[in-house]
């Protein structure tokens, strides 16, 4: 089940922009980011804080958003 709702017109930019924060927050230690990454990516989930926010790719972080969104991955979101 997703926990974000897409806006009834979402742009590519608006989800690009999104990611780009989703990165920041992650390879800042944001808890809350963290915690998103490492329920949609498994390889994040036996690191470290430290390790996970400096080893996360922007792949795996547009994949962690779009399955936070209800898809499988970001293709088929975007």
């Amino acid at each position: 089940m997703p926990i974000r709702q897409l806006p009834d017109h979402p742009s590519l930019r608006h989800l690009r922009n999104e990611a780009k924060a989703l990165r920041r927050a992650t390879r800042e230690g944001d808890s809350e980011a963290l915690t998103l990454m490492r329920s949609h990516v498994r390889r994040l989930q036996k690191l470290d804080d430290e390790d996970a926010a400096a080893g996360v790719t922007l792949q795996e972080i547009q994949h962690a958003l779009a399955c936070d969104y209800g898809f499988s991955e970001w293709t088929a979101l975007v």
